[in-house]
Protein backbone atom coordinates (compact mmCIF):
# COMPACT_ATOMS: atom_id res chain seq x y z
CA UNK A 1 0.00 0.00 0.00
CA UNK A 2 1.40 3.23 -0.80
CA UNK A 3 1.81 6.26 1.14
CA UNK A 4 -0.58 8.34 -0.11
CA UNK A 5 -2.97 5.52 -0.26
CA UNK A 6 -2.66 5.28 3.96
CA UNK A 7 -3.31 8.83 3.96
CA UNK A 8 -6.18 9.18 2.19
CA UNK A 9 -7.66 6.26 4.27
CA UNK A 10 -6.63 7.59 7.36
CA UNK A 11 -7.63 11.28 6.67
CA UNK A 12 -11.16 9.45 5.37
CA UNK A 13 -11.70 7.51 8.84
CA UNK A 14 -10.85 11.11 10.97
CA UNK A 15 -13.74 12.82 8.78
CA UNK A 16 -15.94 9.95 9.37
CA UNK A 17 -15.26 9.62 12.99
CA UNK A 18 -15.24 13.71 13.71
CA UNK A 19 -19.18 13.57 11.48
CA UNK A 20 -20.50 10.78 13.64
CA UNK A 21 -19.43 12.77 16.69
CA UNK A 22 -21.28 16.17 15.47
CA UNK A 23 -24.01 14.14 14.32
CA UNK A 24 -24.82 12.54 18.29
CA UNK A 25 -24.40 15.80 18.73
CA UNK A 26 -26.79 17.48 16.80
CA UNK A 27 -29.01 14.60 17.27
CA UNK A 28 -28.96 15.35 21.36
CA UNK A 29 -29.17 18.43 20.99
CA UNK A 30 -32.45 18.37 19.09
CA UNK A 31 -33.69 15.30 21.37
CA UNK A 32 -33.08 17.13 24.51
CA UNK A 33 -34.73 20.94 24.44
CA UNK A 34 -33.08 24.01 25.86
CA UNK A 35 -34.84 24.97 28.96
CA UNK A 36 -32.73 27.68 30.06
CA UNK A 37 -33.86 29.67 26.60
CA UNK A 38 -37.58 28.70 27.27
CA UNK A 39 -37.32 29.95 30.26
CA UNK A 40 -35.51 33.04 28.89
CA UNK A 41 -38.36 33.10 26.13
CA UNK A 42 -41.20 32.82 28.50
CA UNK A 43 -40.11 35.41 31.06
CA UNK A 44 -39.95 38.42 27.85
CA UNK A 45 -43.41 36.63 26.12
CA UNK A 46 -45.69 34.89 28.92
CA UNK A 47 -44.57 35.90 32.50
CA UNK A 48 -46.75 39.17 31.93
CA UNK A 49 -49.83 37.53 31.68
CA UNK A 50 -49.08 33.80 33.44
CA UNK A 51 -47.10 34.94 35.74
CA UNK A 52 -42.98 34.83 36.40
CA UNK A 53 -43.95 31.16 38.51
CA UNK A 54 -46.44 30.16 36.15
CA UNK A 55 -49.63 30.37 38.87
CA UNK A 56 -51.34 32.87 36.45
CA UNK A 57 -50.88 36.10 38.32
CA UNK A 58 -49.14 38.09 36.20
CA UNK A 59 -48.97 41.88 36.26
CA UNK A 60 -51.73 41.66 33.51
CA UNK A 61 -53.57 38.99 34.56
CA UNK A 62 -56.23 41.17 36.62
CA UNK A 63 -57.60 42.63 33.15
CA UNK A 64 -57.92 39.67 31.69
CA UNK A 65 -61.29 37.41 31.21
CA UNK A 66 -60.99 34.89 30.96
CA UNK A 67 -57.24 34.96 33.62
CA UNK A 68 -54.55 33.31 32.34
CA UNK A 69 -53.73 29.21 32.85
CA UNK A 70 -51.94 28.44 36.06
CA UNK A 71 -49.15 25.90 34.77
CA UNK A 72 -48.06 24.61 38.39
CA UNK A 73 -51.42 22.55 38.71
CA UNK A 74 -50.84 21.35 35.62
CA UNK A 75 -54.75 21.48 34.43
CA UNK A 76 -55.20 22.52 30.88
CA UNK A 77 -58.81 22.81 28.80
CA UNK A 78 -57.39 22.43 25.42
CA UNK A 79 -55.88 19.29 24.95
CA UNK A 80 -56.28 15.86 22.87
CA UNK A 81 -56.30 13.95 26.32
CA UNK A 82 -58.72 12.98 29.08
CA UNK A 83 -60.80 15.16 31.49
CA UNK A 84 -57.75 15.68 34.38
CA UNK A 85 -54.81 14.34 31.93
CA UNK A 86 -51.68 16.38 30.98
CA UNK A 87 -51.59 17.21 27.52
CA UNK A 88 -49.13 16.36 25.02
CA UNK A 89 -46.57 18.52 23.22
CA UNK A 90 -48.71 18.89 20.31
CA UNK A 91 -51.50 20.32 22.35
CA UNK A 92 -49.55 22.57 23.58
CA UNK A 93 -47.53 23.57 20.40
CA UNK A 94 -50.80 23.94 19.21
CA UNK A 95 -52.27 26.80 21.97
CA UNK A 96 -49.04 28.21 21.84
CA UNK A 97 -49.14 28.70 17.78
CA UNK A 98 -52.47 29.51 16.90
CA UNK A 99 -53.75 31.05 20.38
CA UNK A 100 -57.27 30.77 21.54
CA UNK A 101 -59.75 33.12 19.92
CA UNK A 102 -62.05 34.59 22.53
CA UNK A 103 -59.33 34.70 25.00
CA UNK A 104 -56.46 36.76 25.48
CA UNK A 105 -53.75 34.10 24.20
CA UNK A 106 -52.17 35.61 21.06
CA UNK A 107 -50.88 33.30 18.12
CA UNK A 108 -47.21 33.32 18.70
CA UNK A 109 -46.20 31.25 15.65
CA UNK A 110 -44.40 34.25 13.66
CA UNK A 111 -42.53 34.82 17.13
CA UNK A 112 -42.14 31.19 18.03
CA UNK A 113 -41.08 28.22 16.37
CA UNK A 114 -39.03 25.23 15.76
CA UNK A 115 -36.74 24.55 18.63
CA UNK A 116 -37.39 27.62 20.50
CA UNK A 117 -41.19 26.41 20.71
CA UNK A 118 -39.99 23.31 22.09
CA UNK A 119 -37.71 24.85 24.74
CA UNK A 120 -41.06 27.12 25.73
CA UNK A 121 -43.00 23.78 26.14
CA UNK A 122 -40.03 22.01 27.67
CA UNK A 123 -39.96 24.72 30.38
CA UNK A 124 -43.75 25.48 30.94
CA UNK A 125 -43.99 21.76 31.62
CA UNK A 126 -41.03 22.28 34.43
CA UNK A 127 -43.77 24.05 36.17
CA UNK A 128 -45.73 21.50 36.83
CA UNK A 129 -44.24 17.94 38.99
CA UNK A 130 -47.83 16.58 37.31
CA UNK A 131 -45.22 15.82 33.74
CA UNK A 132 -42.87 14.23 35.73
CA UNK A 133 -45.13 11.72 37.29
CA UNK A 134 -47.31 11.20 34.74
CA UNK A 135 -48.35 10.50 31.01
CA UNK A 136 -50.70 11.95 28.26
CA UNK A 137 -54.04 9.92 28.48
CA UNK A 138 -55.09 10.35 24.63
CA UNK A 139 -58.45 9.74 23.76
CA UNK A 140 -58.83 8.40 20.01
CA UNK A 141 -61.44 10.47 18.14
CA UNK A 142 -64.16 8.37 16.99
CA UNK A 143 -65.32 8.75 13.06
CA UNK A 144 -67.25 11.73 12.32
CA UNK A 145 -70.58 11.38 11.52
CA UNK A 146 -72.62 13.06 8.46
CA UNK A 147 -75.55 15.47 9.57
CA UNK A 148 -78.77 14.62 8.65
CA UNK A 149 -81.94 15.10 9.88
CA UNK A 150 -81.58 11.76 12.26
CA UNK A 151 -78.07 12.62 13.36
CA UNK A 152 -79.18 15.95 14.48
CA UNK A 153 -82.10 15.02 16.52
CA UNK A 154 -79.99 12.32 18.32
CA UNK A 155 -77.56 15.46 19.27
CA UNK A 156 -79.88 17.28 20.43
CA UNK A 157 -81.27 14.27 22.84
CA UNK A 158 -77.86 14.09 23.70
CA UNK A 159 -77.08 17.30 24.49
CA UNK A 160 -80.01 17.45 26.51
CA UNK A 161 -79.23 14.52 28.81
CA UNK A 162 -75.79 15.75 29.40
CA UNK A 163 -77.63 18.90 30.43
CA UNK A 164 -75.85 21.03 28.30
CA UNK A 165 -78.50 23.51 28.11
CA UNK A 166 -77.55 24.20 32.10
CA UNK A 167 -75.26 26.66 30.86
CA UNK A 168 -75.52 26.97 27.24
CA UNK A 169 -79.08 27.21 26.69
CA UNK A 170 -81.62 25.76 24.62
CA UNK A 171 -80.19 27.73 21.13
CA UNK A 172 -76.49 27.60 22.34
CA UNK A 173 -76.41 31.25 23.17
CA UNK A 174 -77.59 31.06 26.40
CA UNK A 175 -81.54 31.00 25.94
CA UNK A 176 -82.78 29.39 29.07
CA UNK A 177 -79.87 28.59 30.71
CA UNK A 178 -80.09 28.43 34.63
CA UNK A 179 -76.72 28.39 35.51
CA UNK A 180 -75.87 31.66 36.47
CA UNK A 181 -72.47 31.52 38.57
CA UNK A 182 -70.12 29.69 36.12
CA UNK A 183 -66.49 29.38 38.11
CA UNK A 184 -63.13 27.79 36.79
CA UNK A 185 -60.92 25.61 38.96
CA UNK A 186 -59.96 28.71 40.30
CA UNK A 187 -62.89 30.48 41.16
CA UNK A 188 -62.69 33.22 38.63
CA UNK A 189 -65.98 33.71 37.05
CA UNK A 190 -66.72 32.31 33.54
CA UNK A 191 -69.15 32.83 30.95
CA UNK A 192 -70.37 29.72 28.79
CA UNK A 193 -69.66 29.77 25.33
CA UNK A 194 -72.10 30.95 22.52
CA UNK A 195 -71.54 27.41 20.69
CA UNK A 196 -73.25 29.38 17.54
CA UNK A 197 -69.72 31.33 16.58
CA UNK A 198 -67.80 29.36 14.66
CA UNK A 199 -64.67 29.87 16.44
CA UNK A 200 -65.84 27.82 19.56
Amino acid sequence: MSTNTSWRIAISLIALAVGVCWGFGVFSQTQQPDVGLGKAIYNAKCAPCHGEDGKGDGVEAALLNPKPRNFVSGVFKFRSTESGSIPTDDDLANTISNGLPGTSMTAWKKWIAGDSLKALIAYIKSLSPKFAGEMPNAVRAARAIPSSTSSVEKGKAVYGKLQCTSCHGTDGRGTGAIASDLRDTWENPIAATDLTEPWS
